[in-house]
C-alpha cells in the first residue's frame, strides 16, 4: 500500500462503520507573537482518492498553496474559523484555538456525522470524533485541514504586513523568529501582538499612527473578506 493510500486509513475505518460524512480539523498559528490562529475544516465524499501525503509543515510554500487549491476544489465542503489577537490574550491560545474550529464548524454547510481532530477536545461540537497526535501526518482529512489553515493564517499575514512593513509579517508571518523579535525591541509592539506571550509581555506601544485600531468584529470580517478574494482570485 502506498502512502497516498494509507493515510486513508483512518478515514476508511470510519467509512466502514457506517459513517458517512468524515471531517478533518486543524488549526494553524499556535505559535506566533503576532495575528491570529486560523483554524479549517474539510470534508471530502467517501470515493475520494487522496493527493497529499505530507503534512504542510513538510512542504515548501509553493507546493503548499498548489495543493491548497486542489483541496477547495476538490473537497465536499470547506471552512475557515478565527480568532483575532485581542481574543488569544483574553481566553489563552488553545480556548482560541477551540473558538476558532466553532466558528468554522458553524460556516460548515454540510453536517459532518463524524470528525477526526489534530490532538483537540472537541466534546464541545456534540459529533462523535477522534482526537490522534500528528494528526496532520495519519488522516488525509486532517492534513488537507492542516494546508488549509496554514495557506489561509500565512496569506492573512501578508495582508497585515501592509499595515505593519517594519516588522516584515510577510516574511516570518510573526513567528518568533530573530528578525521579528529585533523589529519589536526597535519599534515596540503593534496593533496584532499578542500581548501575554513571551518576547511580547511588558514591551513597549510601537510610536506612529494606530493603522488597524479595528473591533475584534472588523478585524475577523477583514481577515474573512481577504480569505474569500484569496479562494476567489484562484
Amino acid at each position: 500500500m502506498g502512502r497516498e493510500e494509507d493515510i486513508l486509513r483512518l478515514e476508511s475505518l470510519y467509512w466502514k462503520k457506517g459513517f458517512s460524512t468524515i471531517a478533518g480539523v486543524d488549526e494553524a498559528g499556535r505559535g506566533p507573537l503576532a495575528g491570529p490562529v486560523v483554524c479549517a475544516v474539510v470534508v471530502f465524499e467517501k470515493n475520494v482518492v487522496p493527493f497529499v501525503n505530507k503534512d504542510s509543515k513538510k512542504l515548501t510554500p509553493s507546493r503548499r498553496k498548489k495543493l491548497f487549491f486542489e483541496i477547495i476544489e476538490k473537497a465536499k465542503d470547506f471552512s475557515f474559523g478565527i480568532a483575532d489577537s485581542k481574543e488569544i490574550d483574553e481566553l489563552n491560545i488553545y480556548q482560541a484555538v477551540l473558538l476558532c474550529v466553532k466558528r468554522a464548524f458553524e460556516r460548515l454547510k454540510t453536517r459532518p456525522d463524524f470528525v477526526i481532530a489534530d490532538y483537540l477536545n472537541l466534546s464541545f461540537l456534540n459529533v462523535p470524533y477522534i482526537s490522534i497526535k500528528k494528526g496532520d501526518e495519519n488522516s488525509f482529512s486532517c492534513a488537507c485541514a492542516s494546508i488549509l489553515a496554514k495557506v489561509a493564517r500565512d496569506h492573512i499575514m501578508e495582508c497585515l504586513h501592509d499595515f505593519f512593513p517594519e516588522y516584515n509579517f510577510k516574511k516570518h508571518k510573526g513567528y518568533p523568529t530573530k528578525e521579528h523579535i529585533s523589529a519589536i525591541n526597535k519599534y515596540g509592539i503593534c496593533e496584532i501582538h499578542r500581548e501575554s506571550f513571551k518576547h511580547v509581555k511588558g514591551k513597549r506601544k510601537r510610536r506612529g499612527k494606530t493603522c488597524f485600531s479595528l473591533s475584534v468584529e472588523e478585524r475577523l470580517q477583514y481577515y474573512h473578506e481577504k480569505l474569500q478574494e484569496f479562494v476567489r482570485g484562484n
